[in-house]
């Protein structure tokens, strides 16, 4: 019982965990396709 207590504990915290590095990946690809789009817009305003 203690022990299934305890992995559960740890399986939510791992859970949490990765969620995090998933979002942040997430984050810098999203944040790539913004630079990429803002670069795009420059360059069209420009020429």
């Amino acid at each position: 019982m203690h022990f299934g207590k305890l992995h559960f504990r740890s399986s939510i915290l791992l859970k949490r965990y990765f969620g995090i590095i998933v979002s942040n990946e997430l984050n810098g690809k999203l944040m790539k396709i913004r630079d990429k789009i803002k670069v795009r817009l420059i360059l069209t305003a420009l020429y």
